[in-house]
């Protein structure tokens, strides 16, 4: 009765964010294609190499990644499965640090460690991206006010034993404060955060999406020491045995 219950709950909640996804979405796409319209017109005037060009590059570029992101949204009210594919994680990271950079709060790293021939791993890279955004994203909010530390994203096989398949695990760890128990429960759920500006989105779509690619999400902390978020994606291809296994968060 209690499981039936929670999933009636989510349900009203998945309906909630379909209609005010819908309500935002009309609101916002078409200024966007409007933005995105005139930086293109005004690429076609500027000389090739210029600063201009590169700032303009950069409006059409992330007038896209908006577009994604209120698709994404709207996908998260709807059933739904990913165009999932084998393929290599390592230049997804790559593209996604390098996007992400820009809101790196001076004094912090951002490190990416990827291990040697990872197997392929079978994902859709517009939602493992979007899914892993959400989780550095969160991980640079979290060391917002602190004068260094470290963000980490790595990529490792996990090798979990006991006739469970081969998984590549792509972990997001922060220094920033942790997480209590309580609230590490609960930061999947829909519509549940702390910040005085969150909106209990992010997480609860990051899960949503890495299920969909058939995937799992899991969170580990402790209060003064960090968060570790880890994604975890079927590996296929042969030469698994090669790899070094994952060292799971405690």
């Amino acid at each position: 009765i209690r499981r039936t219950q929670a999933e009636l709950v989510e349900a009203e909640r998945l309906a909630a964010v379909g209609e005010l996804a819908s309500t935002v979405a009309l609101g916002i796409r078409n200024p966007l294609a409007g933005i995105r319209a005139a930086a293109q017109v005004a690429l076609e005037d500027v000389e090739p190499g210029s600063p201009v060009g590169e700032s303009l590059d950069d409006i059409i570029a992330e007038s896209d990644r908006l577009e994604l992101r209120v698709r994404s949204i709207l996908d998260l009210s709807r059933p739904g499965v990913a165009d999932s594919t084998a393929g290599d994680v390592e230049e997804v990271l790559q593209g996604l640090v390098a996007a992400v950079k820009p809101r790196v709060s001076q004094g912090v790293r951002l490190v990416l460690d990827v291990a040697d021939d990872l197997p392929a791993v079978r994902f859709d890279p517009q939602q493992l991206t979007e899914a892993l955004e959400i989780l550095v994203v969160n991980s640079l909010d979290a060391m917002k006010g602190r004068e260094h530390g470290e963000v980490e994203v790595r990529a490792r096989l996990d090798l979990a034993g006991n006739g469970a398949p081969p998984m590549v695990a792509i972990a997001v760890r922060d220094d920033g404060p942790g997480i209590d128990a309580a609230r590490l429960q609960r930061v999947f759920e829909l519509f549940y955060t702390t910040k005085p500006t969150g909106t209990g989105v992010g997480l609860a779509m990051a899960k949503r999406l890495v299920e969909r690619q058939g995937g799992t999400i899991d969170a580990a902390s402790t209060v003064g020491e960090g968060a570790t978020f880890t994604i975890r994606l079927p590996a296929v291809g042969a030469a698994l045995h090669a790899q070094p296994a994952f060292a799971r968060e405690a």
